[in-house]
């Protein structure tokens, strides 16, 4: 009988691994990975980071989606960045903004240096590979108000609305569940860029059974060790 149950709790120890090795964890968009060169292809039309591929689009007068270093300085210089300040946060790090930030580019002559657009716009993140998951929060910078909009299109779960150049901020909310197809987008009142766009994995149905046979069974364990022998 001692054997049995040292075999049934070996069966809840590897019910309860697969369940939390099958889990996946937050992750946190940060844009840090790609390129932020005068090199880079603007519009930036899709990306891949942590497990996740998004094809972007955008709205309104600007060149599109691209990438700003908030570490470069120079202008159009060996860096091949423009030294913004309004861009660069008093910390790096602060509110979760560093290094890469998401930009609209300046339509403007001499746009390939990358510099962000004045009159704002909307840039949509469909996701086209990955598991589902929930838009949890997002950091922005400069004196303007950003704001993340749910898969509807006009639902706004947060905005963050900032008042000087380099300001930083962060918002958290939860959005509807995002599955591949599903468009969410960020809508810029004027120049600026967001950054950490944090994700929360939706739970995996299946593991939920995994969860009640393990514990169940070290239940059962429990109740019979306790038994007089």
């Amino acid at each position: 009988m001692r054997n049995a149950y040292k075999g049934l709790g070996l069966t809840a120890a590897i019910a309860m691994a697969g369940l939390f090795a099958g889990a996946a964890s937050a992750a946190v968009i940060d844009f840090d990975a790609l390129d932020a060169t005068a090199g880079q292809t603007v519009p930036l039309t899709s990306f891949s980071e942590d497990g996740y591929t998004f094809d972007l689009s955008f709205t309104g007068g600007s060149a599109g989606p691209a990438v700003f270093d908030t570490t470069c300085t120079g202008y159009g210089g060996t860096d091949g960045c423009n030294d913004d300040a309004d861009l660069q946060p008093t910390v790096q790090g602060e509110n979760g903004v560093s290094d890469n930030v998401l930009i609209l580019q300046r339509s403007a002559p001499g746009a390939l240096i990358p510099n962000d657009f004045n009159d704002g716009g909307r840039i949509g993140f469909t996701l086209t590979s990955g598991k589902a998951f929930f838009l949890t929060g997002f950091s922005a910078v400069d004196d303007e108000m950003f704001s993340a909009i749910d898969t509807d299109g006009s639902t706004v779960l947060g905005s963050i609305t900032l008042g000087s150049d380099g300001e930083t901020g962060t918002i958290s909310f939860r959005s509807s569940r995002i599955e591949i197809g599903d468009t969410f987008y960020f809508d810029y009142a004027g120049s600026g860029g967001i950054d950490s766009l944090t994700t929360t994995p939706v739970p995996v149905p299946a593991a939920l059974p995994l969860a009640l046979s393990a514990f169940g069974a070290l239940a059962w364990l429990g109740r019979r060790r306790r038994r007089p022998v």
